[in-house]
């Protein structure tokens, strides 16, 4: 139900006009963009890109629940257990990430069926 609330939002952005973040991007309940390194507003407590303000603003407009340190932008972020460098264009696993992964490989092919 939150997938189809929020594609709605983004399919109807020109009804929120202004409140509607440039560049914005969705997968799933997933949002992501890009804004330029300087360009930070102080909201919530920390600097964050205008454009994920502008985003978050839009959901506290509609009531939409989301949580403070979720909101993350930077160089370098890590998304569900990968280190993506926007820099450098790498997506890399930490060793222990690894490790558990060729592990949990290991165990299925060991009890197949």
């Amino acid at each position: 139900m939150l997938c189809t609330g929020l594609s709605l939002v983004v399919v109807d952005h020109h009804a929120v006009g202004a409140l509607y973040p440039l560049g914005l991007h969705v997968h799933m309940d997933d949002f992501f963009g890009w804004d330029f390194t300087d360009n930070l507003l102080f909201f919530h407590g920390q600097w964050q890109p205008q454009r994920q303000v502008q985003l978050l603003i839009l959901w506290d407009s509609i009531l939409c629940p989301y949580e403070d340190k979720k909101q993350v932008h930077g160089e370098t972020l890590k998304i569900i257990r990968f280190w993506v460098d926007s820099v450098y264009g790498s997506i890399s696993l930490t060793p222990d990430t690894v490790s558990d992964i060729l592990s949990k490989i290991k165990a299925f092919l060991e009890y197949p069926g």
